[in-house]
């Protein structure tokens, strides 16, 4: 059994989803299953946007009985000086060059690893004649959350400059990602090019523009002010308060004003959005509740959709209302913008 099928089966088990007793349960009322539905939204094989417990286990057993995560072709590659800055690779075959993937995993910014990439997008990718790759980042302990940023800003960097050897069409690439790694992809997203042509570095040189971008159960924004706002919530609520004293701690010196709002900038993807921004693919199925998880809630997604439209950035926003024979998977999404599929 692969790493992921271990994570998934055991948090699965913890949860009770393979228990007669608790066949009940679905993700609209278990907090864990609605969880499970974001971000495996595959398991809810009838495509009724609810995750019952016996969907969750034949998934479990699925994934079990699948085949062997696929050897990337190339293996934890340093792309930065941090031991933590590694990616890896798979190879697309393709005489020309190819265009790329890039997962990038969730765990809030404290936990995770390439590892979580889904075997499953990454075949389709490769099938597609598309290289696919999955990269690992600091975490935001002690790392200040604009350093982790600049981490995955740098890896779209290294990749770039890296195109030759790796077969790489350097104007075709797309980054997604879930959770952490969703916010993170709507950044690169968002943010203008962080290319230095003057740098010593030649990593540095590169562009940081994607192609495209997928985010399943953003944040809209990692200034965390804001997200009020993004939730239409009172920002009186003790959550909003505990959150502020995270962002604090995440921005850098909470006693230097100056950093600090220099990082919140920074830090507010929201804040960088204009015309010329690539299209975009969200989805967050949780249930648009004011109790619900401010980390996930569908109106983080529901707000950068309304902000894409208002700017004439291209949007897809699946969220649990979408009927299902409009919804559209993040990876078909971003191989039609790839120029891969029609």
């Amino acid at each position: 059994m692969g790493r992921r099928a271990v994570i998934l089966a055991g948090l699965l088990a913890s949860m009770g989803v393979i228990c007669p007793t608790r066949a009940g349960r679905t993700s609209q009322n278990t907090p864990q299953l609605a969880r499970w539905l974001e971000r495996f939204p595959a398991a809810d094989t009838n495509r009724d946007g609810i995750l019952t417990a016996t969907e969750a286990n034949s998934y479990r057993q699925g994934r079990r009985q699948s085949n062997p995560t696929m050897k990337p072709t190339h293996a934890d590659v340093s792309y930065g000086p941090h031991e933590r800055n590694v990616l890896d690779f798979w190879q697309a075959a393709s005489e020309a060059p190819a265009p790329l993937v890039i997962f990038i995993h969730g765990g809030g910014f404290v936990g995770g690893d390439k590892s979580l990439a889904n075997d499953a997008h990454c075949r389709q990718c490769l099938e597609a004649g598309v290289s696919f790759a999955a990269i690992n980042y600091r975490f935001r302990n002690p790392t200040p959350l604009t350093d982790v940023i600049r981490d995955l800003a740098r890896a779209v960097q290294f990749l770039r400059s890296e195109a030759e050897t790796l077969n790489i069409d350097k104007t075709r690439i797309a980054v997604y990602g879930g959770s952490a790694g969703a916010g993170s992809s709507l950044w690169l997203a968002f943010h203008d090019d962080l290319a230095d042509p003057d740098s010593p570095d030649p990593v540095l040189r590169e562009s940081t523009r994607v192609t495209a971008a997928g985010a399943l159960s953003t944040q809209a924004t990692y200034n965390t002010d804001r997200w009020p706002e993004v939730l239409n919530m009172d920002p009186e609520q003790e959550v909003f308060s505990a959150w502020r004293k995270s962002q604090n701690r995440l921005a850098g010196d909470p006693g230097a004003a100056a950093k600090e709002a220099a990082a919140k900038k920074f830090l507010d993807m929201l804040a960088h959005m204009d015309a010329d921004d690539p299209p975009i693919y969200l989805n967050s199925q949780g249930p648009d509740e004011p109790d619900a998880d401010i980390v996930h809630h569908p109106r983080h997604a529901k707000f950068v959709k309304k902000k894409c439209d208002e700017l004439g950035i291209e949007a897809i926003l699946v969220v649990r209302e979408t009927p299902r024979d409009e919804r559209v998977e993040v990876i078909d999404f971003l191989l039609t913008h790839l120029r891969v599929l029609a």
